[in-house]
């Protein structure tokens, strides 16, 4: 009795088994792989220069005095974030309580050099309805 117990606990203990694991075999798929797709990007996110993060040239620095809100919250205004612009690997921080950057921002923006950056920190927003608030995702600039 404990063999026949036994033998018909075994098949079904491995169909569990391969269950949870996955099975046995690995099967290939037609299927984009997810470290070469595009970023999908979700929430409210900040802009310069029309980017969110990535590389700018001095064309973007000359042309952009102000920031911006993408995503689900387009069109929030910011009322508050840091500015860590790095240069030369010194790295200087600058608040801001508007949209628009100060004339000492743009300064420190527009005196970059390739290969420095720069990245906007605790940004936060108004939301259209200009009451509720909401925290702006800044990415990493950098200068080419």
């Amino acid at each position: 009795m404990k063999n026949k117990v036994q033998i018909s606990f075994f098949p079904i203990t491995l169909a569990i088994a391969l269950f949870f694991t996955g099975g046995l075999f690995s099967f290939s798929t037609n299927e984009i792989n997810s470290a070469t797709e595009p970023e999908i990007i979700g929430g409210a996110y900040l802009t310069f220069a029309d980017k969110f993060g990535g590389t700018v040239t001095h064309k973007d620095l000359n042309r952009t005095s102000e920031i911006g809100v993408a995503g689900c919250a387009k069109g929030s205004k910011i009322f508050q974030f840091k500015l860590k612009v790095t240069k030369n690997g010194k790295t200087t921080t600058l608040e801001g309580t508007s949209p628009n950057l100060t004339k000492r921002m743009l300064t420190e923006l527009r005196s970059l050099s390739k290969g420095d950056e720069f990245i906007f920190k605790k940004v936060k927003a108004y939301l259209p309805d200009g009451e509720s608030e909401v925290d702006v995702w800044g990415k990493k600039f950098t200068v080419v």
